[in-house]
């Protein structure tokens, strides 16, 4: 009991320190201001549920050592002799060609978030519809390359396509998750089109990212990738992850939500 009375204060600082009130983390949360306040201070049960949902809506992940924020924690370089500690984080994964399934897997598995930024996937659409139909994640944020960006055009070039070829793909991805969207009612689904030149094609899964390349004659999928754990051991985040994460972020939040007649598709 007295270790759920203080993990319960973990939350309620946690919520204090990002200037969240009771009533706006009830309103992200979909739920009534007294259960909040139940969590952190009466008799409701700490389940492993409202924990993730603590860290989901606030961005932080929570152990026994206290709050770890993955949003706001600079990136640290890893000092030379750290190298065994990296290979503990990083593995290569797949070779020269991207395997969807291990990324379905992820998605299906995925309780917290699925974050996905790719120019526009090419590969199965099918067993990724699959993949989130099974999926628990409650927060789901796709980003694709606006059709009508300029960088379509230069993408193309880059692995020898028309730039019609890469606009109707993108169309194509657009349509498929405006189909998908109707049953994902459980989670907080949001498809944006960014018009920035992102550094690499990214899927958060949890606390698992795989990262990939964008290497000019070669679409990503056929180049080489990763896999990082976006925790270490002891559920602190790792600098390759904080680093990923806020890559992610940073083209998101640059990238204004949809309006107009892809709105309407979406």
């Amino acid at each position: 009991m007295e270790k759920e009375r203080e993990f319960k204060t973990l939350l309620r600082r946690a919520r204090q320190d990002r200037g969240v009130s009771l009533t706006e983390m009830a309103k992200r949360l979909d739920c009534a201001k007294s259960k909040i306040w139940s969590i952190e201070e009466g008799t409701a049960k700490l389940t492993e549920d409202i924990v993730m949902e603590y860290e989901r809506v606030l961005n932080v992940s929570f152990s026994e050592n206290g709050i770890q924020s993955l949003a706001t924690q600079p990136y640290v370089q890893p000092a030379m002799d750290k190298t065994k500690e990296i290979a503990d984080v990083v593995k290569p994964l797949w070779g020269f060609e991207f395997r969807s399934d291990v990324l379905h897997e992820h998605i299906k598995i995925a309780r917290k978030r699925v974050w996905l930024l790719e120019s526009w996937f090419g590969h199965s659409l099918a067993h990724m519809e699959q993949a989130f139909l099974a999926s628990r994640a409650k927060d789901i944020r796709i980003l694709l390359l606006h059709p009508e960006s300029d960088l379509v055009g230069r993408r193309a070039a880059d692995i020898y396509l028309s730039q019609e070829v890469v606009k109707e793909a993108i169309l194509r991805n657009i349509k498929f998750f405006h189909g998908l969207r109707p049953y994902l009612k459980r989670s907080t689904f949001e498809l944006r089109l960014f018009d920035v030149l992102p550094s690499v094609p990214l899927f958060i899964c949890d606390q698992v990212a795989l990262v990939g390349y964008y290497l000019h004659g070669l679409m990503a999928r056929y180049g080489p990738w990763l896999e990082v754990q976006m925790l270490d051991g002891q559920h602190q985040a790792t600098a390759f992850g904080v680093s990923l994460q806020q890559e992610f972020e940073k083209v998101w939040d640059v990238t204004p939500p949809l309006t107009g007649s892809l709105a309407k598709l979406c």
